[in-house]
Protein backbone atom coordinates (compact mmCIF):
# COMPACT_ATOMS: atom_id res chain seq x y z
CA UNK A 1 0.00 0.00 0.00
CA UNK A 2 1.02 3.58 -0.57
CA UNK A 3 0.41 6.83 0.27
CA UNK A 4 0.28 9.87 -1.63
CA UNK A 5 0.93 13.02 0.22
CA UNK A 6 -1.27 15.93 -0.77
CA UNK A 7 -0.37 19.98 -0.86
CA UNK A 8 -1.17 22.06 2.18
CA UNK A 9 -4.57 22.32 2.80
CA UNK A 10 -6.52 25.54 1.49
CA UNK A 11 -7.42 28.34 4.28
CA UNK A 12 -10.57 29.38 4.58
CA UNK A 13 -10.76 32.81 3.55
CA UNK A 14 -13.77 35.09 5.82
CA UNK A 15 -15.02 38.09 4.79
CA UNK A 16 -17.41 40.37 6.78
CA UNK A 17 -20.70 41.52 5.07
CA UNK A 18 -23.08 43.69 6.03
CA UNK A 19 -27.04 43.27 4.88
CA UNK A 20 -29.23 46.25 3.71
CA UNK A 21 -31.20 45.26 7.49
CA UNK A 22 -27.80 45.52 9.20
CA UNK A 23 -27.81 41.73 9.39
CA UNK A 24 -23.95 40.69 9.89
CA UNK A 25 -22.79 37.88 8.64
CA UNK A 26 -19.41 36.30 7.02
CA UNK A 27 -18.74 34.48 3.48
CA UNK A 28 -16.15 31.94 3.29
CA UNK A 29 -14.66 31.00 0.54
CA UNK A 30 -12.17 28.05 0.04
CA UNK A 31 -10.52 27.50 -3.18
CA UNK A 32 -13.62 28.63 -5.54
CA UNK A 33 -15.92 27.70 -3.41
CA UNK A 34 -18.10 29.71 -1.10
CA UNK A 35 -20.74 29.51 2.04
CA UNK A 36 -21.37 31.70 5.40
CA UNK A 37 -20.85 31.98 9.17
CA UNK A 38 -23.02 33.68 11.34
CA UNK A 39 -21.46 36.62 13.54
CA UNK A 40 -20.10 34.18 16.16
CA UNK A 41 -18.47 32.31 13.60
CA UNK A 42 -20.15 28.98 13.71
CA UNK A 43 -20.79 27.54 9.71
CA UNK A 44 -24.36 27.88 8.59
CA UNK A 45 -24.05 27.20 5.28
CA UNK A 46 -21.31 24.52 3.81
CA UNK A 47 -18.63 25.60 1.88
CA UNK A 48 -19.60 23.85 -1.28
CA UNK A 49 -21.34 26.28 -3.66
CA UNK A 50 -20.34 28.58 -6.39
CA UNK A 51 -21.89 31.79 -4.83
CA UNK A 52 -23.83 32.60 -1.28
CA UNK A 53 -25.48 36.32 -1.15
CA UNK A 54 -27.44 37.34 1.60
CA UNK A 55 -31.36 39.05 0.44
CA UNK A 56 -33.88 40.85 2.04
CA UNK A 57 -36.97 42.08 1.93
CA UNK A 58 -37.08 45.83 3.62
CA UNK A 59 -40.48 46.16 4.99
CA UNK A 60 -41.28 42.56 6.13
CA UNK A 61 -37.99 41.99 7.63
CA UNK A 62 -37.76 39.06 5.16
CA UNK A 63 -34.40 37.57 4.70
CA UNK A 64 -32.64 34.91 3.56
CA UNK A 65 -29.32 33.48 1.69
CA UNK A 66 -29.35 32.40 -1.95
CA UNK A 67 -27.10 29.94 -3.01
CA UNK A 68 -25.64 28.64 -6.32
CA UNK A 69 -24.04 25.36 -7.57
CA UNK A 70 -23.27 25.79 -11.45
CA UNK A 71 -26.30 27.08 -13.22
CA UNK A 72 -28.65 26.21 -10.32
CA UNK A 73 -29.87 27.81 -7.26
CA UNK A 74 -31.40 27.31 -3.78
CA UNK A 75 -31.99 29.24 -0.49
CA UNK A 76 -31.15 29.24 2.99
CA UNK A 77 -32.71 30.70 6.41
CA UNK A 78 -30.51 32.60 8.37
CA UNK A 79 -29.86 30.20 10.24
CA UNK A 80 -28.86 27.85 7.82
CA UNK A 81 -31.74 25.62 7.33
CA UNK A 82 -31.48 24.49 3.25
CA UNK A 83 -35.31 25.30 2.19
CA UNK A 84 -34.24 24.92 -1.40
CA UNK A 85 -31.40 23.12 -2.48
CA UNK A 86 -30.04 23.72 -5.82
CA UNK A 87 -30.16 19.65 -6.55
CA UNK A 88 -33.61 20.34 -7.17
CA UNK A 89 -32.38 22.13 -10.31
CA UNK A 90 -34.17 25.47 -10.12
CA UNK A 91 -32.41 28.17 -12.51
CA UNK A 92 -34.07 30.97 -10.14
CA UNK A 93 -35.52 31.10 -6.40
CA UNK A 94 -37.36 33.86 -4.95
CA UNK A 95 -38.52 34.29 -1.18
CA UNK A 96 -41.70 36.69 -1.89
CA UNK A 97 -44.36 37.56 0.61
CA UNK A 98 -47.83 39.01 1.18
CA UNK A 99 -49.57 40.39 3.76
CA UNK A 100 -52.60 39.12 5.04
CA UNK A 101 -56.06 40.69 6.53
CA UNK A 102 -54.70 39.81 9.79
CA UNK A 103 -51.61 41.79 9.04
CA UNK A 104 -49.33 38.38 8.91
CA UNK A 105 -47.07 37.96 6.43
CA UNK A 106 -47.02 35.06 4.34
CA UNK A 107 -43.80 34.23 2.71
CA UNK A 108 -43.26 31.72 -0.22
CA UNK A 109 -40.96 30.39 -2.20
CA UNK A 110 -41.00 31.18 -6.04
CA UNK A 111 -39.06 28.55 -8.80
CA UNK A 112 -38.17 28.55 -12.23
CA UNK A 113 -36.54 25.98 -14.29
CA UNK A 114 -34.85 26.19 -17.94
CA UNK A 115 -37.78 26.41 -19.67
CA UNK A 116 -39.83 29.35 -17.90
CA UNK A 117 -41.77 26.92 -16.05
CA UNK A 118 -42.90 28.72 -12.51
CA UNK A 119 -44.11 26.89 -9.39
CA UNK A 120 -44.22 27.88 -5.95
CA UNK A 121 -42.79 25.85 -2.24
CA UNK A 122 -43.88 26.99 0.93
CA UNK A 123 -41.49 28.35 3.52
CA UNK A 124 -40.60 24.76 4.63
CA UNK A 125 -39.60 23.90 0.82
CA UNK A 126 -42.93 21.84 0.36
CA UNK A 127 -44.37 22.23 -3.06
CA UNK A 128 -47.49 24.18 -3.31
CA UNK A 129 -47.64 24.46 -7.02
CA UNK A 130 -45.93 22.36 -9.33
CA UNK A 131 -43.78 23.40 -12.15
CA UNK A 132 -46.13 24.07 -14.80
CA UNK A 133 -47.16 27.65 -15.22
CA UNK A 134 -45.99 30.56 -17.36
CA UNK A 135 -46.58 32.41 -14.28
CA UNK A 136 -47.78 32.27 -10.65
CA UNK A 137 -47.65 34.50 -7.06
CA UNK A 138 -49.31 35.17 -4.03
CA UNK A 139 -51.58 37.91 -4.92
CA UNK A 140 -55.02 39.25 -2.47
CA UNK A 141 -58.67 40.14 -3.51
CA UNK A 142 -60.60 42.11 -1.18
CA UNK A 143 -58.04 40.83 1.73
CA UNK A 144 -58.71 37.12 0.63
CA UNK A 145 -54.98 35.51 -0.31
CA UNK A 146 -54.88 33.34 -3.21
CA UNK A 147 -52.12 32.31 -6.10
CA UNK A 148 -52.83 33.94 -8.88
CA UNK A 149 -51.70 31.76 -12.26
CA UNK A 150 -51.13 32.04 -16.30
CA UNK A 151 -50.97 29.23 -18.56
CA UNK A 152 -51.14 29.73 -22.41
CA UNK A 153 -52.01 33.43 -21.78
CA UNK A 154 -55.19 32.12 -19.69
CA UNK A 155 -55.35 33.25 -16.39
CA UNK A 156 -57.08 31.40 -13.07
CA UNK A 157 -56.68 30.98 -9.27
CA UNK A 158 -55.32 28.37 -6.93
CA UNK A 159 -56.07 28.48 -3.12
CA UNK A 160 -53.20 28.19 -0.92
CA UNK A 161 -53.15 24.71 -0.48
CA UNK A 162 -52.97 24.93 -4.24
CA UNK A 163 -55.75 23.53 -5.13
CA UNK A 164 -57.59 25.17 -8.29
CA UNK A 165 -60.45 27.82 -7.03
CA UNK A 166 -60.74 29.48 -10.62
CA UNK A 167 -59.43 27.46 -14.24
CA UNK A 168 -57.08 29.37 -16.32
CA UNK A 169 -59.93 31.26 -18.69
CA UNK A 170 -59.73 33.77 -21.00
CA UNK A 171 -59.62 37.79 -20.12
CA UNK A 172 -60.61 37.33 -16.74
CA UNK A 173 -61.09 39.41 -13.44
CA UNK A 174 -61.16 37.60 -9.73
CA UNK A 175 -62.88 39.89 -7.56
CA UNK A 176 -64.13 39.02 -3.96
CA UNK A 177 -68.12 40.09 -2.71
CA UNK A 178 -68.07 39.46 0.97
CA UNK A 179 -66.64 35.83 1.88
CA UNK A 180 -67.25 35.12 -2.24
CA UNK A 181 -64.33 35.02 -4.40
CA UNK A 182 -65.65 35.36 -7.72
CA UNK A 183 -64.61 35.18 -11.92
CA UNK A 184 -66.19 37.79 -14.19
CA UNK A 185 -65.41 36.54 -18.07
CA UNK A 186 -64.99 39.39 -20.31
CA UNK A 187 -65.27 37.67 -23.34
CA UNK A 188 -68.73 35.82 -22.60
CA UNK A 189 -69.59 39.20 -19.84
CA UNK A 190 -71.20 36.19 -17.45
CA UNK A 191 -70.11 36.15 -14.41
CA UNK A 192 -69.03 32.25 -12.13
CA UNK A 193 -68.87 32.42 -9.08
CA UNK A 194 -66.61 30.41 -6.52
CA UNK A 195 -66.64 29.81 -2.96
Amino acid sequence: MTSVKKGTPQTIKKMREVGEDGFIWYKLKKGSLYGAADIDGNTIIPIKYSDVDYCCLVGDETHFFTVKKGDYEGIYSPKGRCIISPDRHFTSVWIGSEKAKSDKVLLYVWVADNNQNYGLYDIKGNEVVPLEYDYCRLADVGNILYIAIEKDGLTGALDLNGNLIVPPCTESLIYMHKDIIGISHKDKKTEVIYR
